[in-house]
């Protein structure tokens, strides 16, 4: 793992936050997985049985997100969001719409068919959401949440297995800060400085405890407690962001 840069206001811009599909045969073979994939969704009981659609019908329902195929047609992997009742961690991203959900990551061979399943050899007890492919598609970059804490990591298809990072990633919402993969191998995104968290992901999660933290440090009074608010004049030079460009190797 390698330090390209200290400090930087917006991560490399090197492609889009989902990769787009260029070729027919890529949107095709994405198209024709989706659909399979719908069929093979499970039917909510009050349809099967005719009766009125309840809250608790609602509540047991998967959510699907975001499927993205890989360079060479051969998988599909997609987000599917658990069932509400079933989540665990309501603190950020409990919903499967507008490529923002991922509760977990599952895969469907659209060369051979069969069942989707989840992709093996990958915890994911915390959310999952895909982030793109390697060029070569033997990589898919991963990011997991729990709690408020963000992890990035690359899942390898053939081997089946994860590689978590340990600086914690940068994250928006509008993907500035999306990782970029450089060569086949090579992944470089932005990390944040040492104990930092996102402050999108971390906020609710982590809101309560800092808050009384910083109420019993001020009753203790041997901590400093008090915040500086400083407002830069027009023009004056703009704060950029703490953190470093990193560079990994996934080999």
């Amino acid at each position: 793992m390698v330090t390209l840069s200290q400090g930087f206001e917006k991560s490399v811009r090197g492609q889009t936050r989902r990769p787009i599909i260029r070729d027919k045969v890529g949107r095709y073979a994405y198209w024709i997985g989706i659909f399979i994939l719908c069929l093979c969704m499970t039917v909510p009981v009050a349809f099967a049985e005719g009766r009125p659609l309840s809250l608790d019908d609602v509540l047991r329902m998967d959510g699907v997100g975001t499927g993205l195929a890989d360079p060479d047609g051969k998988w599909l992997v997609y987000e599917q969001m658990r069932p509400y009742d079933e989540i665990g961690d309501y603190s950020f991203r409990t919903y499967a719409f507008g490529g923002k959900s991922g509760h977990q990551l599952w895969r469907y061979n659209l060369a051979s068919g069969g069942p989707p399943e989840r992709l093996p050899g990958l915890d994911q007890t915390p959310f999952t959401w895909q982030m793109g492919f390697s060029p070569g598609g033997q990589y898919l970059t991963i990011l997991q949440y729990r709690e408020g804490r963000l992890r990035l990591g690359a899942y390898d298809m053939n081997e089946e297995r994860a590689i978590m990072f340990v600086p914690v990633p940068a994250f928006s919402k509008t993907g500035d800060h999306d990782p970029v993969w450089v060569s086949e191998h090579e992944l470089v995104f932005t990390a944040l400085p040492e104990g930092d968290l996102p402050r999108f992901t971390s906020v609710r999660a982590h809101t309560g405890a800092v808050l009384t933290q910083a109420w019993e440090d001020a009753w203790r009074g041997d901590v400093v407690t008090a915040s500086e608010v400083r407002n830069l004049p027009e023009g004056g030079e703009p704060t950029s962001l703490g953190g470093q460009l990193v560079l990994v190797d996934v080999r």
